[in-house]
């Protein structure tokens, strides 16, 4: 296994993961703080442990990383704060639901608390220019054109971000 291959979540899992947390403290979470605070858990993820945590690809947009599938999930709110979950058919039980990541992963909840405490107050804007680091992951991606920004590039990335 390489460190790009398959996630271990779908991205709304862990965008909602980030909602619910947000409305347990009753900060709101604009589509920008959103993807970067994903960015961010990814990155700290990669680096910490290996562990990729999103089966969908950063992809290097104007305002820093962005996984499209929550774009698009969120985009209904325009810069205004987020005030539902992504949700996703179950097919078992033939509704549409949100999802979060499962207690049993320990891995997950060990690093999600110390991610959520280091960013969660900071502006939309100061988080974008975190993720536009000069020899950063999303920077390189941009300047090399690509369509999607690496892991290995993240991960190289987060390795020299403290995260406590």
């Amino acid at each position: 296994m390489t460190i790009e291959d398959k996630g271990k979540y779908h991205p709304f899992w862990l965008a909602n993961q980030l909602l619910y947390a947000a409305n347990q403290e009753g900060i709101k979470l604009t589509n920008l703080h959103l993807q970067k605070l994903l960015y961010f858990l990814h990155g700290h993820s990669l680096a910490e442990n290996g562990n990729v945590l999103s089966e969908d690809k950063f992809q290097p947009w104007l305002y820093g990383p962005v996984i499209e599938n929550v774009y698009h999930c969120t985009k209904v709110y325009g810069s205004g704060p987020i005030t539902d979950y992504c949700k996703q058919f179950h097919a078992a039980r033939k509704i549409f639901a949100a999802f979060i990541v499962p207690d049993e992963d320990t891995e997950f909840h060990q690093i999600f608390p110390r991610v959520w405490n280091k960013y969660k107050n900071e502006e939309a804007f100061n988080l974008v220019d975190l993720s536009h680091a000069d020899n950063g992951a999303w920077k390189k991606a941009r300047d090399n054109n690509q369509l999607f920004i690496s892991n290995e590039s993240i991960k190289q990335e987060f390795s020299s971000i403290p995260l406590d």
